[in-house]
């Protein structure tokens, strides 16, 4: 079976964009006998960006380590701080993307993080982290418990 592409074909010609970033091709092909048979196809390409938008709460006195992730990057990352300022005494590993750290103090942290990846293509997330009290990290029952 011969595999004819419209683009091989048209050479040097740019696929059809549809909107910003998606475009529209179409594959025919053609068997010994001269049948054919042709398909469409619509590829889109995504900005890369940084996955996680919500992070969950730290308590104080408990040792805490989170994974930030990203989609549609290229690794390896080197993530930073961009702005604000994560809790006291938490870290990010600026080649992992792992938040770890022991919280020592109630508080509410809004930051900035950014992800660049090996393409040099970089991507921001405004995050905010809560520290709150030890004995809020285990729902026990009480007096009012069913």
């Amino acid at each position: 079976m011969l595999f004819r592409s419209p683009l091989a074909q048209s050479a040097g010609k740019a696929l059809p964009v549809l909107d910003r970033d998606r475009y529209r091709f179409t594959v025919k092909a053609v068997d010994e006998s001269g049948h054919t048979d042709s398909h469409s196809f619509t590829i889109g390409i995504e900005d890369g960006k940084i996955a996680t938008d919500v992070l969950p709460p730290l308590f104080v006195g408990k040792h805490c380590q989170y994974q930030l992730k990203t989609e549609y990057m290229v690794g390896p990352m080197k993530w930073k701080v961009a702005a604000g300022k994560l809790p006291v005494s938490m870290v990010l590993d600026k080649t992992s993307g792992e938040l770890t750290g022991v919280p020592v103090g109630l508080s509410r942290s809004e930051f900035q993080i950014t992800a660049t990846g090996a393409n040099n293509l970089s991507a921001t997330q405004d995050l905010a982290l809560r520290v709150l009290p030890a004995e809020l990290e285990q729902i026990k029952a009480d007096q009012n418990t069913l």
